[in-house]
């Protein structure tokens, strides 16, 4: 009968009739409900991927004809679809009912095989709800059942999800150890496909990871298993990968190269949407080597597929990336053209992150074309969008937090009427076993009364004996049921202070959890103002930063944008640290934008006093006399002249110049200091910052601009005071001390001609063998960039 119903589908589709014109014929069919669930559940196999939501609507009315004929199987088979599809649609709390019905039914008719199937769409509806630990659960449960079908094929997927799942977690580790877990198994069984996807899995786990050279080796071997078994578009997927996971590692040309093997397959088989997104990456590269005219040739190319397929969130990407291009190209108003489609585009499609990133190269756009008006407003757009997307995810992740907690509390209350329900039933048992006692207390009682009545006469001198011994009886009787009752007040009491504490203990767990997740919050917002790795290593190619918060988040914080082409680095050290340190850092980082792109100022000295009118001005609001500010070493690096601009707010600019066969500095004032190394033919400039800081002070004078001429090999350095003033090591009192400049300084002149890279690492080990088993006190940040 299916098989019949399933080739009304296909001859409903032949013949031109409506889809809902099918459903509602098989609704049509009076008094054969049965019938009407075949033909509905037909209906659903065939357009489950195409049409989800009208299978939604479709499996809610096969629902309820299966629970009008009581068909407690039929009824668990509708739930299993209709909580996939609810999925699928995006109704998740909806899927997750219908899911855990399906559980209970299942569970009721033994279904081993279906409570496993159901338990995997209960940890992925879990997994989009951005509750991962109940993913986890769900995952971990659907995996052990398996384990008892000895289901190898579904243990391997069983184990693929929970690595997914660790993996988003940060649990890099344990997923590591899930999918070395499924690739023992894919060997077992001797499937190849699995084998290549779990070291596919595995490697996408490392480069979330950042651990780049096992991700490529793993991304290698799994393309080399797809080639075995000739999946030539799992090849494709892979060598995708692996050219993303190399621009990760800044490795550009290796990125380059596999990207044009992907475009020779895509193009060789008119694989537009493999077309595009190639594209579309080459463009990326070339953009960010320079190769502007090339990366423009990928874009356009990227345009034009889009265009064809119709596809508008990669065709508002793409020109935004030819836009870019035509500004980099000189061509500023045909970029703006572009860019405007673009904007449209993403304006249209409510693609919010695509629509920030477009107003903001507007901005650029107009700036370059001399339009600073529309370039101040497209700025401020870019500012608002990229707050309020903070404010959203700020509220998705307190809504997430309240479902946990309230799912925890549920299940709190559960276990605390568990166990007052058990210690009713202790308490009911005690007194029945008591009241059981008094009656043959009693019956005793009763019988001693009569034989003494027998026995009165006769025994009278006994009679005395017994009844003093009676009463010492009952006395000690009587004593000892006080001292039960005390002891049982004093257990009583004790159980109660103990959950008391342990009550407390569980709140005050609780409230640190919120305090710590709040605070993990609170360092993913302060991370989105710092400036990624492929923004660094775009602007400042030969540089390290080493940035080691003292807690979770930080008041240092590290600065870099790039216009007109002059890079404009710093190092800024707000006030306090943690949370307080983090929130001025927000408002000292905005500020510093906010001076540079839309009030216009391009001098470092300009920069630090218009930041310092915005800082004032927002901690002003308050009322409060608030002096928050930060300590600041500010650079402007003109990388076609090599001149460098610099100003400082009580933090000063360092340069090492190596003099053999080059110029030395010539500079000893009372800003400029000449330092030598004794050893090298090393010179280290120090210039002096002004005494002041970078918000509300008695000072409150103009900052100063000093300019040094660089030449090929100097090296630059940014810093705050977190690593001279970090206590360790041992005075001859065993007592900690300062780490001190001059420490710093030899540290610096020690390994100024090391890889930038190896730098980074050596200052961070010292830093940390210097700090030893000291707290560490202060927050560290350093921003060192080598002269080409």
């Amino acid at each position: 009968m299916k098989y019949l119903l399933s080739v009304g589908i296909m001859l409903s589709s032949l013949l031109g009739i409506s889809q809902n014109a099918y459903v509602d014929s098989c609704m049509s069919l009076q008094g054969h409900d049965t019938l009407k669930i075949n033909c509905t559940q037909s209906y659903v196999s065939a357009n489950y991927k195409k049409d989800p939501k009208t299978c939604v609507d479709v499996l809610k009315q096969q629902l309820a004809l299966a629970e009008g004929l009581n068909d407690l199987k039929q009824i668990e088979e509708t739930e299993g679809w209709l909580g996939y599809m609810l999925l699928q649609v995006g109704q998740l709390e909806e899927a997750q009912t219908v899911n855990f019905s399906c559980l209970n039914n299942r569970q009721q008719l033994g279904d081993a095989r279906g409570v496993t199937n159901v338990l995997n769409n209960i940890g992925a509806t879990y997994k989009a709800m951005e509750l991962y630990d109940s993913a986890l659960w769900a995952y971990k449960s659907s995996v052990e059942l398996m384990e008892e079908l000895q289901d190898t094929a579904y243990l391997i997927t069983g184990h693929n999800n929970i690595a997914g799942i660790y993996s988003i977690m940060g649990k890099i580790n344990k997923s590591v150890e899930s999918w070395m877990r499924t690739i023992k198994l894919s060997e077992q069984m001797g499937d190849t496909v699995s084998l290549a996807r779990s070291y596919t899995g595995l490697a996408s786990t490392y480069a979330r990871s950042a651990k780049f050279e096992f991700a490529v080796s793993n991304f290698k071997r799994s393309i080399e298993l797809f080639k075995m078994i000739d999946q030539k578009m799992s090849v494709i997927q892979g060598q995708n990968s692996l050219a993303s996971t190399y621009v990760q590692m800044g490795e550009s040309e290796l990125a380059i190269e596999l990207f044009e093997e992907v475009k020779v397959f895509v193009t060789e088989k008119n694989i537009l949407p493999g077309i595009a997104s190639v594209a579309s990456s080459l463009g990326n590269l070339e953009y960010d080597a320079g190769n502007y005219e090339k990366s423009l040739k990928h874009y356009l190319e990227a345009v034009s597929t889009y265009r064809k397929m119709n596809r508008k969130t990669g065709l508002s990407s793409a020109l935004s990336g030819a836009g870019k291009a035509f500004i980099k190209l000189n061509n500023p108003a045909q970029g703006i053209v572009y860019l405007e489609e673009s904007e449209a585009l993403a304006k249209e499609i409510s693609a919010i992150n695509q629509l920030k990133y477009v107003k903001r190269t507007l901005a650029h756009a107009y700036f370059e074309s001399g339009q600073y008006a529309k370039s101040s407003q497209y700025y401020k757009d870019y500012v608002d969008l990229r707050d309020s997307l903070a404010t959203d995810e700020q509220k998705k992740e307190i809504e997430a937090l309240s479902a946990k907690f309230e799912t925890e509390k549920k299940e709190l209350m559960i276990d605390n009427l568990t166990k007052n329900n058990e210690l009713l039933a202790k308490d009911q048992a005690l007194k029945s076993a008591q009241l059981s006692e008094q009656r043959s207390r009693i019956a005793a009682d009763e019988e001693t009364k009569k034989r003494k009545d027998q026995q009165l006469i006769a025994i009278g001198v006994g009679l005395v004996l017994a009844l003093v011994l009676a009463g010492l009886a009952f006395k000690g009787y009587r004593d000892k049921q006080q001292a039960n009752k005390f002891i049982s007040e004093q257990k009583e009491e004790v159980e109660k202070q103990r959950d008391l504490a342990e009550r407390q203990k569980e709140l005050v767990e609780e409230k640190n959890q919120e305090i710590t997740d709040s605070i993990n919050y609170a360092q993913r917002l302060q991370q989105a103002i710092l400036p990624s790795p492929a923004h660094i290593k775009k602007h400042l190619p030969d540089s390290f930063i080493l940035y080691k918060p003292k807690d979770i988040v930080a008041g240092d914080f590290y600065w870099i944008e790039e216009l007109n082409g002059k890079v404009y680095f710093a190092a800024a050290d707000c006030t306090g640290h943690g949370v307080p340190g983090a929130m001025v850092s927000v408002v000292c980082s905005n500020a510093l934008n906010k001076s540079l792109m839309e009030l216009h100022k391009h001098e470092p000295n300009e920069i630090l006093e218009s930041t310092r009118e915005l800082v004032v001005e927002t901690f002003s609001k308050s009322g409060d006399d608030v002096k928050d500010g930060m300590d600041i070493s500010l650079a402007v690096w003109d990388k076609k002249t090599n001149e460098l601009t610099w100003s400082g707010a009580n933090n000063p600019l360092w340069i090492i110049r190596e003099t053999e066969n080059k110029t030395p500095f010539e500079l000893n004032n009372d800003r400029f200091k000449v330092r030598l190394n004794d050893q090298e033919n090393l010179e280290l400039l120090e210039v002096k910052a002004d005494k002041q800081p970078v918000g509300k002070d008695d000072r409150n004078a103009p900052f100063t601009k000093q300019t040094v001429q660089l030449i090929q090999g100097d090296t630059v350095y940014l810093f705050s005071d977190g690593v001279q003033d970090q206590f360790g090591g041992t005075d001859r009192a065993g007592k900690g001390k300062k780490f001190k400049v001059s420490s710093m300084r030899q540290l610096f002149f020690a390994n100024f001609d090391k890889a930038m890279a190896d730098q980074s690492k050596i200052i961070e080990k010292a830093f940390l063998d210097w700090m030893g088993n000291f707290e560490q006190l202060d927050d560290v940040c350093i921003v060192a960039v080598k002269v080409a």
